[in-house]
């Protein structure tokens, strides 16, 4: 691990922050609107710990919190809908917010739990970092899926998000990679831009920007920076689709059914859950694997100096036989000699 990152976490989480009322959270109906019509704070409400948790981390403004909106069901434009989306490059979401609903509001009942986007443009990341492991160790507990949400005009991983990947990996630990899909945000699927695409992507063109593109383009930079090199897998969910003046295009409609079958497919597939700690929890763990590197290390030096004095034993008993072997050699050498001088001798004097 980074020792620069665990110092930065260690700075960043060790205050306490004040509670606060974190975000609203309600149980989604298919109306979008929740079922008693109230907002409830964190401290009100215990999530169901028995239904699927999706988990979305981002950079500021890759559309985490449209779609989360989406994903229950609802228009992300919509002033009502329950993740507050803005249109500029600061971020709405400051706290770490989660909604209990229906997927896609008809399906199984499901928690999607919103982050803010790290590097954010108001310079709050340490704050924001205190509250996203608060909530995320003593609320959420744990997600059965993590998407990290990339805008699909992201060609190479800029500083800021390669920051907040470290980050990420400082803060849930290597094992967080094995939950990890790869969202794809703002990719458009109405005629016209799949026709787009495709004559991008006619032979000989060199500028053929399709989903292939992408993926090669990501798994190479997550190989490149971060030595991941597992296949990832890719839902390309353009939230947008769901804007309601957007509910006709049939193009639009069937590729975001098809995309979010592949985020649900992921997240009901894992056999265990990922379980999300805080600071404490990770300096234990630090502690934990540093002691295992001391045993290991004794272990690997008591192995070590066994090895070298069985090399030695057997340096020397291998000496001892060529030395025997050298001398038995020379023996016979010299008897064949003297035999071969008295036959040669006698056979001289019968001549």
């Amino acid at each position: 691990m980074d020792l620069r990152l665990c110092l930065f976490l260690l700075v960043t989480t060790v205050a306490k922050p004040q509670q606060e009322n974190i975000a609203p959270e309600c149980s989604l109906e298919t109306d979008g609107f929740c079922d008693d019509g109230q907002e409830q704070s964190v401290e009100s409400v215990e999530l169901d710990q028995t239904i699927p948790k999706i988990l979305l981390v981002g950079p500021t403004g890759s559309g985490k919190s449209s779609m989360a909106n989406s994903l229950l069901g609802l228009d992300p434009e919509n002033e009502d809908a329950m993740f507050p989306v803005c249109m500029d490059m600061d971020s709405c979401t400051k706290e770490t917010t989660y909604a209990e609903g229906k997927w896609l509001g008809y399906g199984e009942r499901f928690i999607v739990v919103d982050t803010p986007g790290l590097q954010d443009s108001d310079g709050q990341d340490n704050q924001l970092i205190r509250e996203m492991i608060d909530v995320l160790k003593n609320k959420v507990k744990t997600v059965d899926c993590i998407v990290l949400l990339i805008e699909g005009t992201t060609e190479r991983f800029h500083a800021g998000l390669t920051t907040q990947l470290r980050q990420l990996s400082t803060i849930f630990g290597e094992r967080w990679w094995n939950f990890l899909l790869i969202g794809v945000s703002k990719w458009k699927y109405d005629k016209i831009s799949i026709k787009q695409r495709e004559h991008q992507c006619k032979p000989g063109k060199k500028s053929c920007k399709d989903e292939k593109w992408f993926k090669r383009n990501i798994l190479h930079q997550l190989e490149k920076k971060f030595h991941q090199t597992r296949p990832f897998q890719f839902a390309f969910v353009h939230s947008y689709s769901q804007i309601e003046w957007n509910k006709d295009d049939e193009s639009e409609q069937k590729h975001w059914k098809e995309e979010t079958d592949k985020l649900w497919s992921f997240v009901t597939s894992k056999n265990s859950s990922f379980e999300l700690k805080g600071v404490d929890d990770i300096l234990q763990d630090n502690r934990r694997l540093k002691r295992q590197v001391d045993e290991l290390e004794n272990t690997i030096d008591t192995e070590i100096a066994d090895l070298k004095g069985e090399i030695q034993m057997i340096k020397e008993t291998h000496d001892s036989e060529l030395n025997q072997l050298k001398s038995n050699t020379l023996g016979e050498i010299q008897m064949i000699k003297e035999t071969h001088d008295s036959e040669l001798n006698q056979l001289k004097s019968n001549t």
